[in-house]
């Protein structure tokens, strides 16, 4: 005789079976049986109209809420709420929006929400981005934030005392400003910012992609240890990132891409990463000497794509690793270009790598 095992299965072991997964595939299963259908719940929930269509997201996301919230006020004790939201809608429409602040507001009643990732694309609406309802940026429980294509007001009303880790991706501040945020320790920017402060005592790690920024204000964040900044415009205030860096007191790793920055001092660097892309520019200013001071430097990755190179010149005694990529993206190679190569190789020959 057939038995039938999956019936024999306690509720708890279900539960966390069907957590494990995507929450559109955890509704789907829960249908299978009557026993399963309030069992679809997991405190870390995500929604994206790839998986389920932009058609039937929206009554989708809206039923799913509607039925946790009931489930939830039937099960006060056994139910913790949720602690992780993740919304991702590649076709957001301005006349949803409503409904978006109905999810967003459900959420702030959530105790224990400690992660929120909102990425809401608005191809139909050119120039329009989700305003974030002033409600969500003020959960004292809220630890990581990431927010991509959506408007921030009036930063000056954000109280997020727990935040450790803040992530904006093409985000509109009205101020262009990020305030004290003593608690935080990752931040992690993307946008066309013409400038940007930061007031975050307790930072450890900050990263920067964007063109056109004229002015970084670092000054309270003396605690930055990884500092990454992506394309960001050459040639224009490369003597200012240089006092930034030589500022850092316990700053190790320091990755530019793009950057025409020409001085590195930092006493306690130990992992540099150096990318240079080719720039229309560069063929009238000519070739530009690279000076690095950083005396504790183990690691030095650099990578160029013009046809000419730069001299570099390096202070680091206890380099152990150097990865270099030498890429000519015109295939031709002059004589000068061959000189220069082998000064190159020669000087870090020189410190035993």
């Amino acid at each position: 005789m057939d038995v039938d095992m999956i019936s024999k299965v306690p509720d708890h072991v279900i539960h966390h079976i069907i957590s494990l997964l995507p929450t559109v595939d955890a509704v789907r299963m829960s249908l299978l049986s009557k026993r399963w259908r309030t069992m679809w719940y997991s405190p870390a929930l995500e929604f994206s109209d790839d998986s389920i269509g932009t058609v039937r997201f929206y009554d989708f996301v809206e039923q799913c809420l509607k039925n946790l919230k009931t489930d939830m006020h039937q099960h006060r004790e056994t139910k913790s709420g949720i602690t992780s939201f993740k919304l991702e809608m590649s076709m957001a429409y301005r006349g949803h929006s409503l409904q978006v602040d109905r999810w967003l507001s459900f959420l702030a009643t959530q105790p224990h929400l400690e992660e929120l990732d909102l990425n809401l694309v608005e191809y139909f609406c050119e120039g329009y981005y989700y305003v974030l309802p002033w409600i969500v940026l003020n959960l004292a429980s809220l630890t990581s934030l990431n927010l991509e294509q959506v408007t921030l007001e009036a930063c000056s009303s954000i109280n997020l005392p727990s935040l450790k880790s803040l992530s904006l991706r093409n985000v509109e501040i009205e101020d262009e400003e990020l305030h004290k945020y003593s608690s935080l320790k990752l931040l992690d920017i993307c946008g066309d910012w013409e400038i940007i402060v930061v007031e975050a005592t307790n930072l450890e790690s900050l990263t920067f992609f964007g063109f056109y920024t004229s002015s970084y204000d670092l000054d309270s964040c003396k605690k930055i240890k990884n500092l990454s900044f992506h394309d960001r415009y050459p040639h224009y205030h490369d003597k200012y990132m240089t006092l930034i860096i030589s500022e850092l007191p316990l700053l190790e790793t320091l990755a530019l891409y793009g950057s025409s920055i020409v001085e590195i001092r930092n006493q306690n660097l130990k992992f540099l990463v150096f990318e240079k892309e080719y720039d229309w520019d560069y063929e009238s200013r000519g070739e530009e000497v690279i000076t690095i001071d950083a005396p504790n430097l183990v690691s030095f990755k650099y990578r160029t794509a013009y046809y000419t190179l730069d001299r570099i010149s390096i202070n680091s005694p206890n380099l152990l690793v150097a990865d270099i990529s030498l890429h000519n993206h015109k295939n031709t190679f002059s004589l000068d270009w061959y000189v220069v190569m082998i000064d190159f190789l020669h000087r870090l020959t020189a410190l035993r790598v």
